[in-house]
């Protein structure tokens, strides 16, 4: 397994925050929210959120008993050290100054100092999605999440996070996967800068040496087809990944292959700070629908937070009918939520 590299974090103003988070952990889509908090959240008792990113979604995990969360990047470990520590002290004003990114939010997270942290029922860790340890003295877990951090890393990554959410996983628990998605193509790779410059196209070779040169400035994206993700979640080291991946392949360290069975799975385009995307005009003609708001940018068009609320309950009630139609999953929007379960051996 090679090692895992860290992305060495600036300190973005908030402008460039919100254009660069978009993902539904991290933006929040009324449709895959309000979903993924029926499916999986009602039931669970003990919660593992692997990759937390600055703690997004600590606010719908809270009323489980035990939530463990691990990042490694450390300014968004610390981030969401505060946001755990907001939500357990009921600390309005730490949250605003959270979410505001100003005044003393520099000073706040340079006090934390520290690998652990421990809040009430939240347990967080500066560890990397692949280690067991602290962390299985805390499950075994009812459910495991991963949020948009498949989509950044190299496939020996994903081979050694699988491996470790199948030991931290009860057997009758769900595993929670966010990712990018293909519409068609096996596999495709895009380069995000985040001053908001276009997105580039990219080869596989170039996605991994990307991930392990750059720092700070550019994200790699890895987009997956549904039953590429399928079939990796079923057997990782099969030898049929050696040949789509090639050099990031590594071989299995274990007895036990981790295999999860795929139990449900929906599509959707988290909602992003600059609302519609071209999969919602071919959506609209699929439904034979028009849109009673034209589609333009949230961002600079200065609408009012109604209107705003109105075409995102527009795009979450397109994204649920696009849902009800295989075929549209596989053919509109870029990503989607998996929920697995360990396969029967």
């Amino acid at each position: 397994m090679t090692s895992e590299y860290r992305y060495a974090t600036l300190k973005p103003s908030k402008p460039k925050i919100d254009e660069y988070i978009h993902q539904t952990t991290e933006g929040g889509s009324i449709f895959i929210l309000e979903l993924f908090q029926n499916k999986v959240l009602q039931s669970s008792k003990k919660i593992y959120d692997c990759g937390c990113g600055f703690g997004r979604l600590f606010p719908h995990l809270s009323q489980a008993d035990v939530i463990v969360a691990a990042e490694l990047d450390p300014h968004h470990f610390k981030h969401s050290v505060l946001k755990a520590k907001a939500i357990v002290e009921k600390d309005s004003q730490l949250e605003a100054w959270l979410d505001e990114k100003e005044n003393k939010y520099d000073t706040l997270l340079d006090e934390i100092d520290k690998k652990e942290y421990h809040f009430g029922n939240f347990h967080l860790f500066n560890n990397s999605m692949t280690e067991v340890e602290p962390v299985r003295e805390y499950g075994p877990f009812d459910t495991i999440i991963s949020g948009q951090v498949f989509p950044h890393v190299t496939f020996d990554l994903v081979q050694g996070a699988l491996s470790a959410f199948y030991s931290l996983l009860k057997s009758e628990g769900i595993l929670a996967i966010f990712t990018t998605k293909t519409k068609g193509e096996p596999l495709e790779h895009l380069k995000s800068k985040r001053d908001g410059s276009p997105l580039l196209k990219i080869g596989r070779k170039e996605f991994a040496d990307v991930f392990k040169s750059e720092v700070g400035e550019v994200l790699p994206i890895r987009y997956y087809s549904f039953e590429l993700f399928n079939q990796i979640l079923q057997n990782t080291f099969a030898e049929s990944m050696r040949e789509i991946f090639a050099e990031e392949f590594a071989a299995a360290s274990t007895e036990v292959s981790p295999s999860f069975q795929i139990i449900d799975w929906v599509v959707y385009r988290g909602e992003q700070i600059n609302g519609f995307y071209d999969d919602y005009e071919r959506a609209q003609k699929l439904l034979g629908i028009q849109c009673p708001i034209q589609p333009r940018d949230l961002a600079t068009a200065g609408w009012d937070e109604r209107t705003a609320k109105l075409i995102r309950s527009f795009a979450a009630w397109v994204e649920s009918r696009i849902n009800q139609q295989d075929d549209w999953k596989e053919a509109l929007l870029t990503d989607m939520m998996i929920l697995a379960k360990k396969a029967s051996l």
